[in-house]
């Protein structure tokens, strides 16, 4: 178990049962066999605070996602029980919520800093940055349609985020760019104050 933590401080089931994930305040997350209540493997260790919340990806439950006070989100390759790439750095302050879309292709992630992150998952990079709560964002969901993502926060309200106009705002953009070539794009960019708030680069 976390001998060395003073409190678990997150769980959660891969989809079909067979795997619990446990985090603790020292920074691991151990992966638990459900049925045997063993540990599988060694402590998965990178976070350099606490683990506050996890998320296995859907549906097949290959990867698990951990964010931490260290303001960062980990990937973990659960059968191998190893860190997939470089951790996700987007928060100034500590993670508090993961959340899988449905398809497992988006990660959303909430933060003390107020902002709702959702994270392109097989390019690791951000696809949104969403900023209407005024206090510390606590938990993300995601609705079975993978389009709407709820978002609930110290500052008592629940927020749904609809998916789909970001993502032909985003389409528009590159279709744009490849058109225009990146030279041009930049002279564009540059010279539309509209474009510089839809079109980040």
């Amino acid at each position: 178990g976390h001998e060395e933590a003073e409190a678990v401080t997150a769980v959660a089931f891969s989809p079909d049962g067979r795997t619990l994930a446990s985090a603790g305040d020292d920074g691991t997350v151990i992966l638990w066999d459900a049925q045997q209540r063993k540990p599988r493997g060694s402590p998965l260790s990178w976070h350099r605070e606490a683990v506050t919340s996890l998320a296995f990806s859907r549906p097949d439950g290959r990867t698990l996602a951990s964010g931490g006070e260290d303001w960062f989100v980990v990937l973990w390759d659960v059968q191998r029980g190893e860190r997939i790439g470089e951790p996700l750095a987007g928060h100034v302050k500590a993670v508090t919520g993961v959340a899988f879309s449905p398809d497992g292709r988006m990660l959303a992630s909430a933060g003390a800093d107020e902002f709702v992150i959702v994270w392109d998952v097989g390019q690791r990079r951000r696809l949104y940055d969403f900023i209407e709560h005024n206090d510390p964002v606590n938990s993300v969901a995601f609705a079975p349609d993978g389009v709407t993502l709820a978002s609930g926060g110290d500052d008592r309200t629940v927020i749904l985020w609809d998916l789909r106009l970001p993502t032909w705002q985003r389409l528009a953009c590159e279709v744009t760019e490849r058109r225009l070539g990146s030279e041009k794009w930049d002279e564009f960019i540059r010279s539309s104050a509209a474009s510089r708030s839809v079109c980040q680069r």
